[in-house]
């Protein structure tokens, strides 16, 4: 063991030994869907509710609209609710608004129901494909929270290796310990933080600052440095960043004031140049490509993150629902040229799209 130490290089020792701290906080794979059921009953109860109505009751065929031919938006081009196609039509700011004016919103709950069912199916078929262990793990979190099926045997016996991963205070995630216990114990807690400090350019310990926070004593330094930090990361780096500001503030409430201000900030800087609208305004003006991960995966963790709601963006889920293509998957991009679905795509839209639902459930049409 000794030999194996000598034989790592400075850099690999220290994101190995992150890596260590990481299975020290003793959650296995078996343990990995762990939350208080109870808390959460009446809502699943209502979800349960919901997805009955909509498999049993729905006489809406999947991906179609009632069939009315009019224009439903008082002030935009024409605008095509079914399977996704080209030309791109533009929807109107009050979309949402109007055909729940129109239809009801059990009519808009059905269709989100249908296009969920859709994205399961599409997701189920291409599961072994995705590459992307953290993006699975996610998939595999908000399955649970969510009842998609993602989170049944099938998938929890994958020996995923991602570091800990955490949604809806579920865990899951697989770490492997590079050295023995003895030598974990002759770091101090303030070594531990140095190494979350001095790893930062490392996603898992960029990851664990939010999912593991509550474990360790991390310093204000360490936020202000990943804040820094992220304005020189890729675009899906800094998106990533405000999910670890996220979970940092579920995990740990009492430092809410550590977080809190870069948070929000972080997400209405992205979002306004990664929202479906803006992205589809630019795309037919200039006629260039566009990459639809970004304000995908935008969407579902500023709706998880509640910086997002469908109060104030409800134009998005008219989106999610016109740009889904009719195997159930959304393509990576506004292109004439690739109309193929991508599943690490998929996996946020329909993320997003389970976020709406819940939001559109509770939503309280203003009386006549």
């Amino acid at each position: 063991m000794r030999f194996f130490l000598k034989a790592i290089p400075k850099v690999t020792f220290t994101v190995l030994t992150l890596v260590f701290v990481l299975s020290q906080v003793n959650i296995t794979f078996a343990e990995t869907i762990t939350k208080d059921e109870e808390k959460n009953k009446s809502s699943d109860q209502m979800m349960n509710n919901t997805r009955t109505d909509a498999t049993e009751k729905n006489n809406i065929k999947s991906g179609d609209l009632p069939d009315k031919k009019e224009d439903l938006t008082s002030s935009s081009p024409v605008i095509y609710y079914g399977e996704s196609i080209y030309p791109l039509s533009l929807l109107a700011k009050d979309t949402t608004l109007h055909f729940i004016e129109m239809y009801g919103k059990d009519s808009l709950l059905k269709i989100v129901n249908n296009r969920i069912i859709k994205a399961v199916r599409y997701l189920n078929f291409e599961s072994k494909l995705i590459s992307d262990e953290f993006q699975l793990a996610q998939l595999i979190l908000y399955s649970k929270e969510f009842k998609l099926g993602f989170d049944t045997l099938k998938y929890s016996n994958l020996q995923l290796k991602v570091s800990l991963v955490k949604l809806y205070g579920r865990t899951i995630g697989k770490a492997s310990g590079f050295f023995d216990t003895l030598e974990f114990r002759k770091k101090t807690e303030q070594e531990i933080s140095a190494l979350f400090l001095e790893q930062q350019n490392n996603r898992v310990a960029r990851v664990s600052m939010g999912t593991l926070s509550n474990y360790f004593n991390l310093p204000q330094k360490s936020i202000d440095t990943l804040n820094a930090l992220s304005k020189r990361l890729p675009l899906a780096e800094q998106i990533e960043t405000y999910y670890v500001y996220t979970e940092f503030l579920n995990n740990n409430p009492s430092k809410a004031y550590m977080a809190e201000k870069y948070k929000p900030a972080l997400l209405q800087k992205l979002y306004v140049t990664n929202n479906l609208n803006d992205l589809a305004v630019n795309y037919l003006k200039n006629n260039n490509d566009t990459i639809l991960y970004y304000p995908y995966s935008l969407l579902a963790y500023g709706l998880y993150g509640k910086d997002l709601s469908l109060k104030n963006n409800h134009l998005e889920l008219m989106y999610l629902i016109s740009l889904q293509n009719s195997d159930g998957g959304w393509r990576n991009q506004f292109s004439i040229i690739s109309n193929e679905s991508d599943r690490n795509t998929s996996i946020y839209a329909l993320w997003a799209l389970c976020e709406f639902r819940d939001q559109l459930i509770k939503y309280k049409v203003k009386p006549e």
